[in-house]
């Protein structure tokens, strides 16, 4: 919505969407000389409904923030404790689209690292194995309804080996949908597609978790944020690339130059750890991985 009418005193909204941003730009086009006036259609107990109720908590959310930051101006980085650095040195792949969300400025005020990317799979990358989707509530809700939560789940367990689903605010029943679509949401998250949900009261307590999770595969297991496509591949030659991007600590850059190297797919399976490291990319710790990874007997466990 463009229009521009100063003398604009009334408006009706009769499509509902969840963003804040657009429910204040529509809210905006009234009362700018006098009072306005601002009428809602809502079809009852439909996605209308709850889109509509999830960009009014937001809108109050957002006002709150913007008040807060006038309030509490950011504390000078000289002032910053010893806590607020601790990460230093670990890094998280963080999609572009949370280039100004709040955990991104938290986990940068902690001493992370951010490579900002464009991610197909989550919103945080923190390993080889870990990948974390960060949702609030309302996002949380809105995502059962319009059916993205199940297709992100699956991509995400396809993808990576540990998934990790952040749920972020205070009351998760607090929208609009009825409270046993959410437990049956949360209950099919942890049963069918063995993803773990963590909870969090706040945005700074999301930074604290994905910086603690970051520096403990970092510096404890020794592994690196790992960006990986759940895309499927179209040709033979992205066949081959997938097929090496598969093992531990290989991401579509270093499985490029292991193919490039070596010239098959055979070639790379079949080289020696020495020849792995010889490659750009590839240091000690992930050519032991790939061979120990190759090398291993499959035990396939029996369900009963």
């Amino acid at each position: 919505m463009r229009l521009d009418i100063a003398e604009c005193d009334f408006v009706v909204m009769y499509d509902n969407v969840p963003s804040p941003l657009r429910l204040i730009q529509r809210i905006g086009r009234t009362g700018r000389i006098s009072a306005g006036r601002i009428v809602y259609l809502v079809t009852k107990h439909t996605r209308d409904e709850v889109y509509h109720y999830i960009a009014k908590r937001r809108r109050k959310h957002v006002v709150s923030a913007i008040k807060s930051d006038v309030n509490n101006p950011p504390t000078p980085i000289s002032l910053r404790t010893t806590q607020e650095t601790m990460y230093t040195g670990i890094e998280v792949a963080a999609d572009v689209r949370e280039t100004n969300s709040e955990v991104a400025v938290y986990l940068s005020n902690l001493g992370i690292k951010l490579k900002l990317t464009k991610l197909n799979v989550s919103d945080y990358v923190v390993s080889d194995d870990i990948c974390v989707e960060r949702k609030t509530v309302d996002d949380f809700t809105a995502s059962i309804v319009d059916g993205r939560l199940f297709d992100q789940a699956l991509n995400m367990r396809r993808t990576y080996r540990k998934p990790i689903l952040i749920v972020e605010g205070e009351n998760i029943y607090s929208s609009r949908l009825n409270p046993e679509s959410i437990r049956g949401a949360l209950i099919s998250l942890a049963v069918d597609y063995s993803i773990p949900i963590l909870w969090s009261r706040s945005a700074k307590e999301t930074a604290h978790l994905i910086a603690r999770m970051a520096a403990r595969e970092q510096r404890e297991a020794g592994s690196r944020p790992i960006i990986r496509d759940s895309r499927k591949p179209v040709n033979d030659e992205q066949i081959k690339e997938f097929i090496v991007a598969s093992l531990p600590g290989v991401d579509a850059v270093r499985a490029r130059s292991l193919l490039r190297h070596f010239g098959s797919v055979l070639r790379v399976f079949t080289a020696t750890m020495e020849e792995l490291e010889s490659v750009e990319g590839i240091g000690r710790k992930t050519a032991e991985k790939i061979r120990r990874i190759l090398d291993e007997e499959y035990k396939h466990e029996h369900s009963t």
